[in-house]
């Protein structure tokens, strides 16, 4: 194991041991983020927060560089339990992906990170790291719409609307990018509407009704479709 590695959940008495060129002071690595060793194997590494507890007031957003063959999920906890994926949207883009965070209420959570090769589909996820998310937020919502595991698969991505409670008898403008597919729909009230395409980029404006709306996409070479996402609309 590299020192640089292993000094992450390991911090012996005499620093020497540290067998680094700067040790780390006590401090230093009580505030580093706990990667486990499945981080350095899928080769992924931290962009924008490079401390293990991350304060907020509101939404918060994780960036972490991806190799492109690799994906990767998350998960929010607390005490315990998991809550619903409306409070993340894991983004794919390139040789990065975001995590936004919507946190339910006030108080502290664990974010769990995962990740697996993207073309291993009978290969489980591992866990790679963990960051503490310590929310000061005032008011909840009701966070983003449901995504599903094609959509982090295919590396989709949800340009709008990202609220997972859309207004009923509106009009809602759909815009995302679905690597792969044919074509994409909007399925509510029991009616398809399909989205036009340019390149991977699907776009098109619906006056949604009241109940359950999904976003489903045919990939290439398949007869189904499968869903991405799901709204409600109220």
């Amino acid at each position: 194991t590299k020192p640089e590695h292993f000094v992450i959940d390991h911090f012996p008495t005499d620093s020497s041991w540290q067998l680094l060129d700067n040790p780390l002071a006590f401090d230093e690595y009580i505030g580093l983020i706990w990667k486990r060793p499945a981080f350095f194997r899928h080769k992924l590494g931290i962009y924008s927060h490079t401390n293990t507890i991350i304060e907020t007031k509101g939404n918060e957003r994780v960036l972490l560089r991806v190799p492109n063959n690799q994906i990767i999920s998350a998960r929010l906890m607390r005490e315990g339990r998991s809550y619903s994926v409306n409070h993340l949207l894991v983004q794919h883009e390139d040789e990065f992906a975001t995590i936004e965070i919507v946190p339910p209420a006030r108080g502290t959570y664990d974010l769990e990170i995962f990740a697996r090769e993207q073309a291993d589909s009978y290969s489980p996820f591992n866990h790679v790291v963990s960051y503490s998310i310590v929310s000061n937020r005032e008011i909840t919502d009701t966070g983003f719409p449901e995504t599903f595991g094609r959509f982090i698969v295919e590396k989709a991505r949800l340009i709008s609307p990202k609220n997972f409670l859309l207004e009923t008898d509106t009009s809602v403008a759909f815009n995302l990018v679905v690597p792969g597919a044919s074509s994409v729909s909007v399925i509510n009230d029991g009616e398809w509407h399909d989205l036009s395409k340019s390149d991977s980029s699907f776009s098109g404006e619906i006056k949604v009704k009241e109940g359950k709306l999904q976003v489903a996409a045919r990939f290439q070479d398949e007869d189904n479709y499968s869903v991405l996402l799901e709204y409600l609309v109220k």
